[in-house]
């Protein structure tokens, strides 16, 4: 009983989530193809509160709710709400603190998180930039829940420049994780890409197996899926000063194949800096990081894909 009242003491461990006030827009979709994709629904979510953008990966948590992290250093959820089965809108937004394992709140730079990924244990992974690592935090409801512990990350991660590590990673069902670096690509114009056994907590850890990831005319992988089949969903995005933002959807067949595009954004559609994805069914939520910067825009996309 002194233990745990002494846990509850300590204000770094005992925090709760905070609520995080999020409003919906619907937003002009034009055309609704894309590729063998259909987009199906559009919002945009804004919020008054300073501590809402940035936003990377998606992910469905035990309680329901999507989580996503930030690039300022937070864990954030928020349910759907939907009318007839469509997404309108978003509902019960709440934010959380990362800390590091000394309690120590990570805030921008070594908190800079850009994906999650629920493990089998119910732990959350997080892929950090600019201090590149893999850690987990979690379970979503847990006590700790926010804080920081150490998780196998490939050695090669830290050859990374600042803003170039770790964008798209998945949990696969087969128990490895595979992580995508975006940055530096190598002689061949390849990302270096991982197979990263997710071991139990406790267990000792076990090689990491190094495969590359291919893409071509400019795009980068951000965000992964797995699909019911065990090939996997990549959304991709680029930026040129010609022609500004491009995001797109390719299919996988497995780690270290060579990617497929099944569908590209059109002009006429919302796009900006897409860098989640979650996926049901046949079902792609695809959310976008506005990098806290008032000319971009958070936006929530829904897409059905092909049986």
């Amino acid at each position: 009983m002194r233990l745990l009242l002494a846990i509850l003491a300590l204000p770094s461990l005992a925090l709760a989530w905070e609520p995080l006030a999020i409003r919906s827009e619907p937003v002009r979709m034009g055309s609704q193809e894309v590729g063998v994709a259909k987009l199906v629904a559009g919002i945009e979510l804004r919020s008054s509160d300073r501590r809402f953008g940035g936003i990377s990966g998606l992910s469905r948590g035990p309680s329901g709710a999507l989580l996503a992290v930030s690039d300022a250093g937070a864990l954030l959820r928020f349910r759907e709400r939907r009318e007839g089965g469509a997404l309108v809108g978003v509902e019960g937004g709440e934010w959380l603190a990362l800390h590091g394992p000394d309690g120590g709140v990570h805030g921008r730079g070594r908190g800079d998180a850009e994906e999650l990924q629920l493990l089998p244990d119910g732990r959350i992974l997080v892929a950090y930039e600019h201090a590149h690592r893999l850690a987990v935090i979690g379970p979503e409801s847990g006590l700790l829940t926010h804080v920081e512990a150490p998780f196998q990350s490939p050695e090669q991660l830290k050859d990374a420049p600042r803003n170039g590590g770790v964008e798209a990673m998945v949990a696969l069902r087969g128990g490895a994780v595979f992580a995508i670096r975006e940055k530096p690509l190598d002689a061949f114009g390849h990302h270096a890409a991982w197979l990263v056994p997710a071991m139990p907590f406790g267990a000792p850890s076990r090689p990491v197996e190094v495969v590359a990831y291919v893409t071509a005319d400019g795009f980068q992988p951000t965000a992964l899926a797995e699909r019911a089949d065990g090939s996997l969903l990549v959304l991709e995005r680029r930026y040129r000063v010609t022609d500004g933002i491009a995001a797109r959807l390719s299919r996988l067949a497995r780690p270290g194949a060579r990617p497929e595009v099944i569908g590209t954004l059109r002009p006429d559609q919302p796009c900006d800096n897409f860098e989640g994805l979650w996926l049901e069914g046949r079902r792609a939520l695809l959310i976008s990081d506005d990098n806290f910067n008032p000319t971009q825009r958070t936006y929530l996309l829904e897409l059905l894909l092909p049986e």
